[in-house]
């Protein structure tokens, strides 16, 4: 039976949802800097429409999300980095309404454990927690509010729910162009309904509607808002009794997406890194063979199946739970099947990806707590053993979220440190930067400099020449490499000029080029939180281009934790400082190292075993770095802890524990 204060409810749980990310920000002590890369280029975009700033390929006013993030510093007293880092919280959580709303047949305490677990659920809370500024808080949201809309008609053809079914799969697509794989979907289960059960008709209206919008946002998506539009306004005329005619025409559709499908979206879906992988070797030019990109990103790696139930629902079991509601209320009303696409795009996340596994977090929130409606059905208990089992059940399911909610601590990007050092760069406008390519939308944010790579421009062509100036043991080969970059041919138009081989490339960058003045100054950026990810960013430029050969990897680790004299660089490997001997816990294993290095006080260096290459670096304040000999000679170890650049070609700028910036000179 449907509760009529559903609302109220889910407005409560709303506010719950909201304060327990509030913990985050409290545990970190008030920091309220992002904690994801890509937020900073919507922030940039927010920042120079308020600005008054034109629209141009590096700023992206046209984005909703920035336009939005604009809108809302323009009306309210709070700054625009705090607007950023609060808005996940309060928008990613509306998706409770829309889940209350679904489990308003479930009664008052199912439904608002759907709620509480659709707005906490781990998954979702990473993607949707304060300082994750991201498309992500809207791309839920927005799709299940198409479901919801087609659940609706479902039940009920109606002119309003016709009308919202357009203006939100417009918005959807708009917004987030990929959300048109879950429109898809929906429209291949309208398909199905349309052929069997008991909602044909309303299958029929939901599918015309949704695939009018559908083709327009695919085939012509520069004029969708006008198509939209278009057909609201057509909707509104219709009446409710003509709306059957739009039915008529889903078949009509239906062909045009086979046809769509077949030459358009299917060698896009085949041809995307999440499937089809990614290709080694640049045939244009000069042929080499870059590392793959997608193999350096943790997120869009494989996961352990108890890593993925982990983030879908808490743990293994709570996985169970949601299975078996989940197929309970598919069996009951067969109206929840609509969002499928939800579970199979989560479930893609297992193969894929861990990213993709939000998507599945609401839909196992609604199998969770329609089970726990069926159970408190069926339980012959008293009310007071009623209520007990259902306090048990609650703590049960939501306990490992909350767990998570006070474990999971990821840093931010940047310290108060960086963002005054970034900010001080005494940049002209047109002046560029050379940074790893995660940090590219935050230094273009705070320092206002063009980027060489960023979030959206980091292939393994922009990534060797940035990885090559700074692992690089020979300066003059950084410095050449970092001014090609602002050349007009570029590192590999370079080769191709002079008709060189890798190894003669190499070479020719050891000597004095003469590649004459560039415009603009360009600032090579050096973060110490770099150190952590060096390792990877040297893989980029470790191989040889011609035959795509990676050369020996170097042993590169930051430590974890220190006990007594044992410093841990994992969960089992460790150095004994006083020894000078790497172990590993539970194994007969012993490996000297050369000495340890001081770098605040060379007085307490200490040498161990000449023949060893590996030695460990005390960074201070209880930091360690155990290395391959070989990176002390590397561009950035000499710039960030040794500061011994060649004066001629370097220029620092500034420096503190944080961040080294230098300048290459002309």
């Amino acid at each position: 039976m449907v509760y009529k204060n559903w609302f109220w409810w889910a407005f409560l749980v709303y506010i719950l949802v909201v304060l327990l990310r509030f913990y985050y920000p409290f545990a970190l002590g008030g920091l309220e800097y992002l904690n994801t890369n890509d937020g900073y280029f919507y922030a940039q975009g927010a920042r120079d429409l308020l600005e008054g700033a034109k629209s141009t390929l590096k700023s992206p006013t046209h984005e909703i999300l920035s336009q939005i993030t604009a809108f809302l510093a323009f009306i309210l007293p709070f700054s625009l980095e705090k607007i950023i880092f609060y808005m996940p919280g309060f928008f990613g959580s509306l998706v409770v309404f829309l889940v209350m709303y679904l489990a308003r047949g479930f009664g008052r305490v199912a439904g608002v454990l759907c709620g509480i677990l659709s707005g906490i659920g781990v998954s979702y809370y990473n993607r949707t927690m304060f300082g994750y500024y991201d498309t992500d808080m809207f791309v839920v949201v927005l799709g299940l509010f198409v479901g919801v809309m087609i659940f609706e008609i479902l039940g009920q053809v109606k002119r309003s729910s016709v009308v919202w079914l357009l203006l939100c799969s417009g918005l959807a697509l708009e917004y987030y162009p990929s959300l048109r794989y879950v429109l898809l979907g929906y429209s291949c289960v309208l398909v199905i309904f349309s052929v069997f059960g008991s909602f044909k008709s309303g299958a029929r209206v939901a599918n015309g509607a949704l695939l009018m919008v559908l083709l327009e946002g695919i085939l012509f998506p520069q004029y969708l808002i006008w198509w939209v539009g278009f057909c609201v306004v057509l909707a509104l005329w219709l009446k409710d009794t003509m709306l059957k005619y739009l039915g008529r025409f889903y078949l009509l559709f239906l062909v045009v997406l086979g046809l769509v499908m077949v030459f358009k979206v299917l060698p896009e879906v085949f041809l995307s890194v999440y499937v089809g992988g990614e290709k080694s070797k640049i045939e244009e030019d000069v042929g080499f063979y870059y590392l793959e990109v997608m193999g350096s990103i943790a997120e869009v790696s494989s996961v352990g199946f108890l890593e993925f139930a982990y983030r879908i629902s808490g743990n293994l079991a709570c996985l169970v739970l949601g299975g078996v509601g989940i197929l309970l209320l598919f069996t009951k009303e067969k109206r929840f099947l609509i969002f499928l696409p939800f579970l199979i795009l989560g479930f893609f996340g297992f193969f894929r990806g861990l990213r993709f596994t939000f998507y599945a977090v609401p839909i196992f929130a609604l199998g969770v707590g329609y089970l726990l409606f069926v159970l408190l059905g069926v339980l012959k208990f008293k009310k007071t053993l009623l209520y007990g089992f259902a306090c048990f059940y609650f703590a049960v399911v939501i306990l490992p979220h909350l767990v998570h909610i006070g474990n999971y601590l990821p840093p931010v990007l940047l310290e108060r440190e960086e963002v005054e050092a970034l900010r001080k760069i005494p940049a002209r406008s047109g002046d560029y930067a050379l940074a790893r390519w995660d940090y590219g939308y935050f230094v273009g944010y705070f320092a206002r400099l063009n980027v060489l790579v960023d979030g959206g421009i980091h292939s393994g062509k922009d990534n060797y020449p940035i990885s090559f100036v700074l692992s690089s043991k020979n300066q003059r080969q950084s410095y050449n490499m970092a001014k090609l970059l602002l050349h007009p041919l570029g590192f590999e138009g370079f080769v191709r000029a002079r008709n060189l081989s890798f190894q003669e490339t190499l070479e020719e960058l050891k000597g004095d080029l003469n590649l004459g003045e560039v415009q603009r100054d360009l600032y090579v950026i050096l973060p110490l939180r770099m150190l952590s990810i060096f390792a990877t960013i040297v893989r980029f430029s470790n191989r040889d281009l011609e035959s795509g050969e990676e050369f020996g990897e170097k042993i590169l680790m930051v430590s974890q934790r220190k006990e007594g004299e044992r410093i841990f660089f994992d969960s089992r490997m460790y150095v004994d400082k006083s020894i000078g001997k790497i172990g590993i816990l539970g194994e007969d294993f012993s490996l000297g190292i050369a000495g340890v290095l001081d770098l605040h006080d060379s007085a307490k260096n200490v040498e161990f075993d000449s023949q060893s290459s590996i030695v460990l670096l005390d960074l201070g304040s209880g930091e360690y770095v155990l290395c391959d000999a070989e990176y002390l000679d590397s561009f950035y170890f000499k710039g960030i802890f040794f500061e011994n650049l060649d004066e001629n070609l370097f220029q620092k700028v500034l420096k503190n524990e944080k961040i080294a910036i230098y300048k290459l000179k002309q």
